[in-house]
Order: structure tokens, then sequence, then C-alpha cells
């Protein structure tokens, strides 16, 4: 019925390596609509802790770039597929930098 809340999920999300430091515990409870998506997730995260955080994660199209890997509930997440994977109640999301060394 129109006017009726949407049923939500809530999505534990970790963040690793420097982006730790938008995040002053180890890690956060996101609510979010039943039936979105990890890219929803990822800019329900972005609105949340700000413009320099999106700078780190996502590309200038808004979507992640290469530097950052999402792992969500132990298994990688290929950046194509982040649009079309639904997250459920109780999904872990664990964001991790990829830093790439070099001589």
């Amino acid at each position: 019925m129109a006017g009726e809340p949407h049923p939500v999920v809530v999505v534990h999300v970790k963040l690793l390596g420097f982006l730790k430091r938008w995040c002053d515990q180890p890690g956060l409870d996101l609510e979010i609509r039943a039936g979105a998506t990890v890219r929803d997730l990822i800019y329900l995260l972005a609105d949340r802790l700000g413009s320099e955080f999106r700078q780190a994660i996502l590309d200038r199209n808004g979507d992640l770039h290469g530097g950052v890997e999402l792992i969500l509930d132990g298994r990688e997440i290929p950046p194509q597929k982040i649009p079309g994977i639904q997250v459920c109640a109780e999904t872990d999301l664990v964001i991790i930098p990829i830093i790439v060394g070099g001589r």
C-alpha cells in the first residue's frame, strides 16, 4: 500500500586499511531497503561517510575503482557483478583497499 514503509535489512560493513579513518569503530551497521543491491549499499555508505570517502572508492562514473576489493559474506565480488547482487539481512561486507607496490 502507498505510504507504508519499505522493509529494511541490516548489513554489517567493515572497512580495512586506510579506509578505516572514515569509521571510528571496527565496523558499522547500515539499514537499507530490502532488495537493494551491493551498488546501492556502496552509494549509501558513500553518502554517509562523505565526499572524500566516495573519491577513495568510486571513480568518476560512480563505479568501484580498481583499487578496492569487496568481500561479501566471505566471497570476493567481481566489479562487474556489483550492480546485480542483492544484499540480505545480516550480510557482511568488507571493503579492502588494494595497495600495489613497485620499485
